[in-house]
């Protein structure tokens, strides 16, 4: 895979640290009194960062929202917060706060497969099952680039994964999306994106399969970014 090429040829921390920075954009449905309803896309930035004694802070701030069916005008809906909104900050004593994992893995393969496992990942994994588990580690961690790249390989095992193609992600870095149907729930799909620059897997998008009372089929309903400060 090329992705484990340029993971080897860059610049990443030598061990998974104890933090993690992401920007996600969420769907905020907006029913209004005519019996309508109008769909805003909210993004949220999350700072967070934890010692070995289990204590640290998390910070959510709000993004600037639009609407999804690209009108112009001030979002307004009563899930859109204003731009710079502190939603959450928490505070962690030592002790309080509970990752599912508290030891430093390994680089190995195997370390790292016992550590996609305790986040949720089945011993015999679908691709989407590789998705989610590292959707969820990577809201507390960033891993190393040899972690990265055996994720990647993980998912070329499962022989389910497909590559959906190139294109830039939302803060335009080039990326190629790596697509999956849940098993978890049919109605949705994940694409998890890879930096053409780094290797790094960079984001999870996920998206509806087949259309719901309020969303079309293939309505982005969650879209998460990381490594922001690559470009």
């Amino acid at each position: 895979m090329a992705a484990s090429d340029r993971l080897r040829g860059v610049a990443g921390p030598h061990a998974a640290e104890r933090r993690s920075d992401s920007t996600g954009w969420y769907l905020h449905i907006d029913y209004r009194a005519d019996l309508t309803s109008k769909v805003a896309i909210s993004p949220e930035v999350t700072s967070l960062t934890w010692r070995a004694d289990l204590s640290g802070r998390r910070v959510i701030t709000a993004g600037v929202p639009y609407w999804a069916d690209g009108s112009r005008s001030p979002v307004d809906s009563r899930g859109a917060r204003e731009p710079g909104t502190v939603l959450f900050d928490t505070v962690y004593r030592p002790g309080e706060f509970e990752p599912a994992v508290t030891d430093t893995p390994g680089n190995d393969a195997e370390s790292t497969l016992a550590f996609l496992r305790a986040y949720g990942m089945p011993e015999t994994p679908s691709a989407s099952d590789v998705m989610q588990a590292t959707l969820f580690a990577f809201m507390d961690w960033t891993l190393s680039n040899e972690q990265h790249a055996h994720i990647l390989n993980l998912l070329v095992a499962t022989n389910e994964a497909a590559v959906a193609g190139s294109g830039m992600d939302r803060i335009d870095r080039p990326i190629t999306a790596i697509a999956a149907n849940s098993t978890a729930n049919p109605d949705f799909r994940y694409l998890l994106l890879v930096s053409e620059r780094t290797g790094r897997i960079v984001g999870v998008e996920t998206t509806r399969r087949f259309p719901s009372d309020d969303l079309p089929a293939g309505a982005v309903t969650s879209y998460t970014l990381w490594d922001a400060e690559s470009t």
